[in-house]
């Protein structure tokens, strides 16, 4: 209880700290990691490999692979509002910018997995049809 306490407190009376501290993890949160599976299981005790040097160097494949994405994404959205109802476009987008409000204190890329799904959604329209 006296945690709880001292905690809110320092969230009211420091609000730029929890500002900077959740866009921080937000950030961390949207690069997605596609070597997480096997780094996963590759390192004994990931916590350590997270600090390790492999881990820094996979930094820059990430940001290009995450930048990749969302930038089928964005096309893809653009391409699907005419394709899509603006209803379903509507709700998936608010579901997108839900997830990422909420999730965002947590920084990790495996709990933004529903989030890929809803927008890979957006990544259907690419594919053209006869």
């Amino acid at each position: 209880n006296f945690m709880f306490k001292y905690s809110i407190k320092k969230l009211i009376f420091n609000p730029h700290h929890l500002i900077f501290f959740y866009f921080k993890k937000t950030k961390h949160m949207i690069v997605l990691n596609p070597f997480f599976v096997n780094d996963f299981y590759a390192s004994e005790n990931y916590s350590l490999f997270l600090k390790s040097q492999k881990h820094y160097d996979q930094i820059i494949y990430r940001a290009i692979y995450s930048v990749c994405f969302y930038l089928l994404v964005i096309y893809g959205f653009y391409k699907s509002l005419s394709f899509y109802d603006p209803e379903l476009i509507f709700l998936l987008t608010l579901l997108i910018l839900y997830n990422i409000f909420i999730l965002g204190l947590l920084g990790s890329s495996r709990y933004f997995a529903p989030t890929i799904i809803y927008m890979s959604l957006f990544l259907g329209p690419l594919i053209k049809r006869n």
